[in-house]
């Protein structure tokens, strides 16, 4: 009996220690806070433990620790990414954009496999461990005890106030972050009531004294996740935009930090489109009134839409102010294999500039979303910046980056050339992004948390023969905004 009691307590401490361990490992190596292993994360991590070791058939057990393996992969995943633990908005973003984040993780693989073993290995050796050595009989259906305790971590954010209570705590245990983060979306977002919203008066639509010429062309180059602190023509100390400041020398010309209208595509698109000031104007937002399409029809002008991702993108706008729309939906070869430079190759080829008339063309590219490596694919000769896997993941991550600005670089002064060329009456040349973009800010990588970095973005114009009191009012704009830009 005593060498069985002996043989318990060695299997529990080990199972023990490899379910802590990676816990421990990854705020190591990742430099975060350090975990605390609170008196109730004990209790819950022991009578799981405890539950798997009298598991008669492991069945309980293979679900279990399955659990936490998924658990474990997917957090020390988003950790090594983003440098923060899952909170609700991540699955919310999660089961909206699931194929780009794929996409996001298979590029990231090569620097962060790690937290596949790190997450896999751990739940496999308990397995093993208790496959191998059993000192007593098992009880059967003991196991749905620690299926209860995940659900109850899962359900607690049910009574929290406000959603933000089900945030990640810097210190706790992965687990118990997780199961609070995926209850807060479930509970305070999946299924809560709509809160109440402001009502909001309809727009007033006025036309400006200056009206255009009957040869105007509109471009606005909406670019993709384009942080401020990366291009140099902002004073960012490498070399990311050398084609745009030189661009900038013209006349006419300006480059200035505004604000999105959200920090992520699928919330800044349609608000900017829509020319929505305030989030909260579900009215004005799913009205459409101020739809920058149909507003540019009135005033005689046939709109294009090219865009190197996907229609859904549009899904709040209505497009049939668009005459002319065509999209990664509807070409997926050419932006396969031509990538930004699709659109160039559709101005290009679907626009006839020669012919003076009336144009608003937005152009939609996809660099410098992640990965970023992939972003110079077919311009290697645009990275200059090492893609060297021997170095820090901060490093790394800011050369794959600093790389994707000088492909959207390239792109951008490509697109200017080509419609400056063809064009003849007053041009006005926009650009921008539909949010900006955190590289190793605290820490912190991409966009999705609101921090200063995700909300900045470049706001841009290059104008020829235009009105002057434009270029005037942009220039003298304080604190730019999308909806600036837009009206």
């Amino acid at each position: 009996m005593l060498h069985k009691l002996l043989c318990f307590g060695a299997i529990f401490v080990a199972s023990m220690a490899l379910l802590m361990l990676p816990e421990v490992i990854v705020h190591q190596v990742m430099g975060l806070n350090g975990v605390i292993f609170s008196p109730r994360y004990w209790v819950l991590l022991t009578l799981i433990v405890v539950v798997v070791l009298f598991d008669r058939h492991l069945r309980w057990t293979r679900v279990i620790l399955g659990i936490i393996a998924v658990i474990f992969v997917m957090q020390f995943a988003h950790i090594a990414f983003f440098g923060r633990a899952f909170d609700p908005f991540s699955f919310d973003l999660l089961t909206q954009e699931s194929p780009e984040v794929l996409e996001v993780l298979i590029g990231a693989l090569p620097k962060l496999w790690w937290v596949v073993p790190l997450g896999l290995l751990p739940p496999i050796a308990v397995y093993s461990l208790l496959k191998r050595f059993r000192p007593f009989r098992g009880i059967p259906s003991l196991g749905v005890l620690p299926i209860l305790i995940f659900a109850f971590g899962v359900y607690r954010p049910v009574n929290f106030e406000n959603v933000t209570r089900a945030f990640p705590n810097a210190y706790q245990p992965v687990i118990e972050n997780f199961l609070t983060a995926f209850g807060g979306y479930v509970f305070l977002l999946a299924l809560a009531k709509r809160p109440d919203l402001p009502d909001f008066a309809p727009y007033q639509i006025a036309k400006t004294p200056q009206q255009p010429a009957e040869d105007t062309t509109v471009v606005l180059v909406y670019g993709e996740s384009l942080g401020v602190r990366n291009f140099s023509a902002l004073g960012y100390e490498r070399e990311t935009t050398p084609k745009l400041e030189a661009l900038l020398q013209q006349p006419g010309s300006a480059l200035r930090v505004g604000i999105a209208s959200g920090i992520s595509t699928r919330i800044s698109t349609p608000l900017f489109m829509n020319l929505v000031r305030d989030p909260r104007d579900r009215e004005n937002s799913l009205g459409g009134y101020t739809n920058i399409f149909k507003l540019a029809k009135q005033q005689g002008f046939e709109t294009y839409y090219f865009s190197a991702q996907l229609a859904n993108l549009l899904a709040a706008v209505d497009t049939g102010y668009i005459d002319h729309m065509i999209t990664k939906d509807t070409r997926p070869e050419l932006f396969a294999t031509r990538w930004d430079e699709g659109l160039i190759d559709l101005v290009e080829q679907e626009i006839d500039l020669t012919t003076p008339k009336k144009r608003l063309i937005i152009l939609h590219t996809r660099s410098a979303h992640a990965p970023y490596s992939k972003n110079t694919q077919f311009r290697p000769e645009l990275a200059i910046y090492p893609d060297d896997l021997s170095l820090s993941y901060a490093d790394l991550t800011r050369n794959h980056y600093d790389n994707s600005v000088r492909y959207n670089d390239f792109v951008l002064e490509q697109l200017y050339r080509t419609v400056e060329g063809a064009t003849s009456g007053p041009l006005y040349f926009w650009l921008t992004s539909d949010h900006g973009e955190m590289i190793d800010y605290n820490g912190q990588y991409g966009h999705t948390l609101l921090e200063v970095p995700s909300v900045e973005v470049p706001i841009g114009l290059l104008s020829r023969d235009a009105d002057p009191t434009i270029f005037a009012n942009f220039v003298a704009t304080s604190h730019l905004t999308h909806w600036d830009l837009g009206r």
